[in-house]
C-alpha cells in the first residue's frame, strides 16, 4: 500500500505519522471486512 511505497520511494522521509498509519490500518480494516461480510452473504 501507500505507505510501503512511500517509505521504499522516499526512505526515512517516507515513513508515515503514527496517527496515518492508524488511520491506513482501520480504513484496511473496514474495506477488508465489508469486502468478507458480503462475501459471506452470498
Amino acid at each position: 500500500g501507500a505507505p510501503t511505497n512511500s517509505a521504499m520511494f522516499l526512505g526515512d522521509a517516507g515513513i508515515p505519522s503514527k496517527a496515518a498509519l492508524k488511520a491506513h490500518a482501520r480504513e484496511s480494516v473496514r474495506i477488508f471486512l465489508a469486502a468478507f461480510a458480503s462475501a459471506a452473504q452470498t
